[in-house]
């Protein structure tokens, strides 16, 4: 599943990213890789992860390659 800071499509295509809420609630005990977008992401809520989920993050905004960038807020 596809993550970037303002996803709001289906996360399904690196095209079409979600929200890393979104993320969460689809990989519930399916053995998902959760792929995250380098940026600011803004959470107001605590995030429940469950289990057999995998979270990577790093990813360009295209998700094209891992990167050591970082968000811009936190710079």
């Amino acid at each position: 599943i596809f993550v970037t800071p303002g996803g709001a499509g289906t996360g399904l295509t690196k095209t079409d990213p979600t929200s890393i809420q979104n993320a969460l609630a689809m990989a519930t005990c399916n053995n998902v890789t959760i792929k995250m977008a380098v940026g600011d992401y803004f959470i107001d809520a605590p995030l429940i992860m469950s289990s057999f989920t995998t979270i990577e993050g790093g990813f360009s905004t295209d998700f094209s390659q891992k990167t050591s960038s970082f968000g811009t807020v936190g710079a």
